[in-house]
């Protein structure tokens, strides 16, 4: 099993498994161009060429030039001597040295990665990040029958052979992992 997602969707489909996270895409989210970029060209992406910036309050990893990975989990806490996560978000992590935690968590999980990804887009809209991470309908319809990705959605009006429908509309990403897996059978 190989997720590439959008957001911490492929994250809740792993733990749902009981799966090794083997891709750096883990509790990340990923701007639509991006996502474009890595969906069309991932067979020729160097995931060795990175740069770690702050982009605001958010770190993010910049691959190649041209992808943008951003953790919006991985807080700075000049006291943490470790990372730790807090109470009541069970994946924010914070830590005195953030930014060597996010790439040792990249660096072990890009050797894992192999065989041929399934693509997942959720199109939930998020205010992590400022927006940036949100994904328009027109983003999405790029994607759809594409045989090697799933898009969760509550747009009735985008229809295909890898739409799957959210409940409700308001859905966690552990929900959304849920639908997926029903209907999907990954």
């Amino acid at each position: 099993m190989f997720i590439l997602g959008n957001d911490c969707t492929g994250a809740r489909i792993y733990q749902a498994k009981g799966k090794e996270y083997n891709n750096p895409f883990i509790w990340c989210l990923v701007p639509p161009d991006s996502f474009s970029y890595l969906y069309n060209h991932y067979k020729n992406i160097d995931f060795n060429d990175i740069e770690l910036k702050k982009d605001g309050e958010w770190y993010k990893i910049v691959i190649n030039k041209k992808v943008t990975v951003y953790y919006p989990h991985y807080r700075f806490d000049k006291d943490a001597k470790k990372p730790e996560k807090r109470a009541g978000r069970e994946i924010d992590v914070y830590y005195c040295r953030i930014d060597e935690y996010i790439l040792e968590k990249y660096w072990s999980r890009v050797k894992r990665m192999s065989g041929k990804p399934i693509f997942i887009i959720n199109d939930t809209k998020t205010t992590l990040v400022n927006g940036k991470c949100n994904f328009q309908k027109s983003d999405v319809e790029k994607y759809v029958n594409k045989p090697d990705c799933f898009i969760i959605t509550n747009d009735k009006t985008i229809r295909g052979k890898n739409v799957v429908y959210k409940e409700k509309e308001k859905t966690s990403s552990g929900d959304a992992a849920k639908i997926i897996l029903k209907k999907t059978g990954i």
